[in-house]
């Protein structure tokens, strides 16, 4: 394909590599494969005999770099659909994350349903939900992280907004857009009622502890259930101490590109982001030993690719990496050895 950010990311199945051209802003799309262990192979040009048929290896990490073998702890595992869980060890998993905006692109698939009332998605995504809840051995979480899109979706825009902001990253998205739409978090609180597991709510996209305690008091009555920050600004450098949570997600994708001040979906700047970074990781070295010793569990959301370096890092700290389900899978052949 041409631009990445075409991809069909409903139709992702059967399909093992993704080769493109122009990569374009495609976060959501990265992610997605990464979670399903798709390989994304960018080349020039692509030649093809016809008649031919072509295979390309799932992604897998690179055993020796990951290092998560040597971890003590456990896991979160992210996963983009139910059928992600199938074939997963769940004995060094503490809590699998889903994001909302994902349920919905699911349910958009089945529903065809584009633009419409998010009524017309409810089923579908209460289906989604509860497979994956009954899926779930006790004593495992299911953490579902509040919708958080952004105006340049190509799916899921036309559901929320208007027009295309000039810079969506930095728009309104994530809790400060649900702010403003208690519909919507209504919505979503109905969807998590009377699951068979236990499940958390993580209000996304929080960019100062502020943004989260006005979210908390405002909505807290629709939840029966917990609510946890997921915070993506470099801001947690100076207020882990501040969020009066037992538990905590760090999303360090955002963290990371609010502190170079660099989109990492803009191909023109995201080698700009470095994620070893010793800043950065001076940062969230800080802001997890805050929190952990106010008895707070961290969740730091990364990539396998980069995990060795946050784990000498963060040394004995105890503190837990969220990690996509196909990276963690691929790991199960390490933990039995």
């Amino acid at each position: 394909m041409n631009d990445l950010d075409t991809l069909d990311l409903t139709g992702l199945a059967e399909v093992a590599a993704v080769h493109y051209r122009w990569k374009g802003f495609s976060s959501h799309t990265e992610v997605i494969c990464r979670i399903k262990g798709i390989s994304l192979v960018q080349v020039d040009e692509l030649e093809f005999t016809q008649g031919a048929r072509v295979l390309w290896p799932k992604r897998t990490p690179d055993p020796l770099a990951t290092g998560l073998s040597a971890f003590p702890g456990k896991f979160q595992a992210v996963i983009f659909d139910s059928s992600d869980l199938a074939g997963l060890n769940f004995t060094r998993i503490d809590t699998v994350f889903i994001r909302f905006e994902h349920l919905l692109y699911g349910a958009v698939a089945k529903t065809r349903v584009r633009p419409g009332p998010l009524a017309g998605l409810q089923e579908s995504i209460r289906a989604e939900l509860a497979a994956v809840a009954r899926a779930l051995p006790d004593g495992v979480t299911l953490l579902v992280r509040g919708l958080d899109v952004r105006s340049d979706d190509r799916v899921l825009a036309g559901y929320f907004f208007h027009s295309k902001e000039a810079n969506p990253e930095l728009g309104q998205h994530g809790t400060r857009y649900l702010q403003g739409r208690p519909d919507l978090v209504g919505f979503m609180a109905a969807m998590l009622r009377g699951l068979p597991a236990e499940v958390r709510f993580a209000c996304p996209f929080v960019t100062t502890h502020h943004e989260y305690q006005a979210f908390s008091e405002r909505y807290s009555d629709l939840f029966d259930l917990p609510i946890v920050p997921f915070a993506e600004s470099p801001s947690i450098f100076f207020e882990a101490s501040k969020y009066r949570v037992d538990k905590l997600c760090i999303g360090l994708k955002d963290v990371a590109q609010f502190y170079f001040a660099a989109d990492r979906a803009n191909p023109n700047v995201a080698d700009a982001v470095s994620y070893t970074d010793d800043g950065l990781l001076c940062g969230i070295v800080g802001a997890v030993r805050t929190a952990v010793g106010q008895g707070v569990a961290v969740y730091l959301h990364q990539q396998a690719d980069f995990f060795k370096s946050y784990a000498v890092a963060l040394g004995r700290l105890p503190w837990m990496p969220s990690l996509a389900v196909s990276e963690l899978k691929y790991s199960e052949t390490e933990w039995k050895e």
